[in-house]
Formats: structure tokens, C-alpha cells, sequence
């Protein structure tokens, strides 16, 4: 029990951690919001060969498509980094990121079609994956929130593949919470830090491919899973909410009331999850 948890939480925060300190203290002050981000990514990636066992392109392990989108995600999102303050360009290219993620985690770049067997998951996941980096890209503006945002739908699709029996991509799913995380600490304070395209784009693709995975290995359809873009609108959510919409129009509680209004979608979908995990078994 204990090598699986320190593969799947300890080793992805404290690489992500190490590698974003690093490129901070050699890049300087703008660095947070160009190759810094990076750090997401790598943590994921040492979690994920941990996990899998192997190293993406070089040998073929478990769900090897998780993998080899990661090892994409890391230069795609330093490149973006240089589109700048440019959210409307910026958004279209992360949803083409999107599209090309499903695309090569569904082997339709490999075979140049679909699989008769997964249409309505290409349509689907295309639809929503475009959807949810898009989102990210837009939420650009507030900061390191949306890095925040993406460890707190990591945590929740980790319920959800657990409901559906889809052990290792629960373990992925925690390494990217954990990634996220470790990136994180050095982001303080979150409206202040510029997540930049590498850790919000970069870390969404890797999310994107990890909720392919897991529609495809539960045992059942995770539509729990369904939920989970809604908590890249935290701040309509938060706006409504009595008390969350207060602090929201504070400033300084900006980011606090973003997470919390997230917060909200992930709890529903994890819920969700367990109900359905509870309906199946008696099935």
C-alpha cells in the first residue's frame, strides 16, 4: 500500500514542486507564467511511469496513451506560452488541443478513422474535451485558479473511475491532483500568479486523456463524469451562492471563492459516481 501511495501522491507533488522551483529561481520573475508550468506535467509524468511501469514511447505500458499525450502536453504548452495576451487565439488552440487529445488516445490519428466501437465517445469527449480547454484558456485572466480548478476535477474523476472498478486510472488521476498541488505551493497568491498555457493547458490535456481512460476501462458508462466541466464555470457557480458570491466580490477572496465554487460540480459528480457504483452492483 505504502510504494502505491508514494508513487501516486508523494513522487508527482514533490517532482512538480522541485521542477517549478527550479525553473523560477533560473528564469526569475516571469517564469511563473512561461516554462514554470511545466512542472504539472513532469510531476504527472514521474508518477505516471511509477505507476505504469514503463516509459511512454520507449515501451508500452498500461493505458501507454495517458503517457504519450503528457509527453506531448510538455512542449505544446511551452509553445503556447508565446501566444501571450491573446485569450481568443490562445482559446481556439487549446480546444484544437482538445480535439487532437481524444483523437490520439482513441487511435484515430494512429488508424485515420474511428473505431466502430467508439463513435459516441468521439463525439462526446470531443465535443466536451474542446469545451474544457477552451474554458482554461479563458480563465487565463484570474491567475493560478485554474491550476486550482484542475486539481479539484482530478480528485473528483478519481471517485468516479473508482466507482467504475478503474483502478489505475484512479492512480493517474491522483497523480495529477498531486502534480497540480505541488505546482501550487510556489503560486501564492493565486490571483496573482499567472498559471501560463503550460500548466493550464498542459495539465488539461493530460486530464482530457485520463478521462478517456477512464470512460473506456470502467465497467460501466461514468456519466458522473458529465458533471465535471462545470467546474470550470466556478465563477458563474460561486456568483450564485449566497455566501461563496459574497466573498467572491472581495478581492483578495477571489481565488478562495473560485475553489469552492468548483467545489460544488466535483462533490455532485463524486456523488453521482457512488450512487451509480451502488446502482451497478446490485444489478
Amino acid at each position: 500500500m505504502l510504494p502505491a501511495l508514494v508513487l501516486t501522491i508523494l513522487v508527482p507533488c514533490l517532482v512538480s514542486y522541485g521542477v517549478t522551483g527550479l525553473l523560477r529561481r533560473l528564469g526569475g520573475r516571469k517564469t511563473p507564467s512561461t516554462i514554470a508550468g511545466i512542472g504539472v506535467t513532469a510531476g504527472f509524468m514521474a508518477g505516471y511511469m511509477g505507476i505504469a511501469g514503463g516509459v511512454p514511447f520507449w515501451s508500452m505500458p498500461p493505458h501507454y496513451c495517458v503517457g504519450e499525450v503528457a509527453v506531448f502536453a510538455l512542449p505544446v504548452g511551452f509553445l503556447l506560452n508565446w501566444i501571450g495576451n491573446r485569450p481568443m487565439l490562445l482559446g481556439c488552440a487549446a480546444a484544437l488541443c482538445g480535439i487532437l487529445t481524444v483523437s490520439w488516445c482513441l487511435g484515430v490519428v494512429q488508424q485515420g478513422e474511428i473505431p466502430p466501437d467508439s463513435v459516441a465517445l468521439a463525439g462526446v469527449a470531443t465535443l466536451f474535451a474542446a469545451l474544457s480547454l477552451w474554458r482554461l484558456a479563458m480563465l487565463a485572466a484570474e491567475g493560478a485558479t485554474d491550476v486550482a480548478l484542475l486539481a479539484i476535477m482530478a480528485l473528483a474523476l478519481a471517485v468516479i473511475a473508482h466507482g467504475g472498478h478503474a483502478e489505475l486510472s484512479v492512480q493517474m488521476a491522483l497523480a495529477l491532483m498531486a502534480a497540480s498541488v505541488g505546482w501550487l505551493v510556489w503560486a501564492r497568491p493565486l490571483a496573482k500568479v499567472p498559471a501560463g498555457a503550460a500548466a493550464a493547458i498542459g495539465g488539461g490535456m493530460v486530464m482530457v486523456a485520463i478521462a478517456v481512460d477512464t470512460a473506456q476501462t470502467c465497467l460501466h458508462p461514468p456519466w458522473a463524469m458529465l458533471v465535471l466541466p462545470l467546474c470550470l464555470w466556478a465563477d458563474r457557480l460561486a456568483a450564485r451562492l449566497p455566501w461563496i458570491g459574497k466573498l467572491g466580490r472581495r478581492k483578495s477572496g477571489r481565488a478562495l471563492a473560485f475553489s469552492l465554487g468548483a467545489a460544488v460540480p466535483a462533490l455532485v459528480a463524486a456523488c453521482l459516481a457512488v450512487i451509480l457504483a451502488n446502482v451497478h452492483s446490485k444489478l
